[in-house]
């Protein structure tokens, strides 16, 4: 057998994105994974865990919180729900051969775990060239302006401008659903700041939570089996990334991302070929015949120019 159809050593630190083959022919074929947008995915409180958290610990706080301090928590974007249709999703584990996930993605096929470097960020792949929306809506150009001090500015955002957050992975954190101390502390934690700041009249800015803020990497504390780690991301303009498959809800937005020489420098992959993938390691799940099921997953990866990824097999017996 090849040196590079041997199991060997299992590297450590990557981010084990479980799949399908047909998901696993498409992530190599367009050198991309796909993020989709929160509001679609399996677990109907994605994204809503961490802020229901902080509400509920939040209530039994309050009573121990001064009038003051309880309208600073109160007209703080870290109770506002996130903005789950425009924040996008990406989940992976932290362990490469994990039966839960095995039986969610295999049910009567062979499944796949793909490791990525989790030290290699992921950008969105660009999929409409240029500055400005090429057909925009009715409206979409609508402007309210300002006046301060006899300087006129603009009111309403600039619907193209270029923004990209998030792209690394990140631990999920599981929480007990009711909060808990942690919770509370974040609290408290929140009011000092905020009170500092105002003390020495120093500007603050409040963005709520976005991307890969802390609390949208929480989880209900009944999925820690599956040692979630995940990439979040919130871009725009959305014409520029977002494409669309279909589901049983309708049509999905998803985003492609990838690596590219030129992104580091725009935040995004631009539109053209991207660069492979960072995957280190691929593992064949439980199967009858693993041996075969190497044998074709080797030829598969050197054949798409994925031949420096090593691959292994299950440990966990098919039955």
């Amino acid at each position: 057998m090849p040196a590079h159809m041997e199991n060997v050593d299992v590297p450590t630190n990557l981010a084990w994105h479980y799949s399908s083959a047909a998901g696993l022919q498409g992530i190599i074929a367009t050198h991309s994974l796909r993020a989709t947008s929160a509001a679609y995915m399996n677990d109907a409180n994605e994204l809503r865990t961490g802020v229901a958290a902080l509400k509920k610990a939040y209530e039994r706080e309050k009573p121990n919180l001064t009038d003051e301090e309880q309208a600073l928590v109160e007209s703080a974007g870290m109770l506002r729900d996130s903005a789950v249709f425009s924040t996008f999703l990406v989940s992976a584990s932290k362990e490469h051969d994990l039966l839960t996930l095995w039986r969610y993605y295999g049910t009567d096929h062979v499944a796949y775990s793909i490791g990525f470097d989790r030290n290699v960020p992921l950008m969105p792949r660009e999929q409409v060239g240029g500055e400005n929306h090429p057909s925009p809506p009715p409206g979409y150009d609508y402007v309210e302006w300002d006046e301060v001090d006899g300087h006129r500015f603009r009111a309403t955002p600039d619907p193209d401008y270029l923004g990209v957050l998030g792209g690394q992975w990140r631990d999920v954190t599981y929480v007990d659903r009711d909060g808990d101390d942690s919770h509370t502390e974040y609290i408290r934690n929140y009011v000092a700041r905020r009170q500092s700041a105002e003390g020495r009249k120093k500007f603050w800015v409040d963005f709520g939570s976005i991307a890969d803020s802390p609390i949208n990497l929480e989880k209900d504390s009944g999925f820690a089996d599956e040692c979630e780690v995940r990439i979040l991301m919130d871009l725009n303009p959305h014409w520029k990334f977002v494409k669309f498959r279909e589901s049983r809800f309708g049509l999905v937005p998803y985003i492609e991302l990838s690596t590219s020489v030129d992104a580091d420098s725009q935040g995004f992959v631009p539109d053209g070929v991207p660069s492979h993938l960072p995957i280190q390691h691929i593992m064949v799940g439980p199967t009858a015949n693993p041996e075969a099921a190497k044998l074709a997953l080797r030829l598969f990866l050197d054949n798409a120019g994925y031949g420096d990824v090593q691959i292994g097999s299950s440990e966990i017996p098919f039955r």
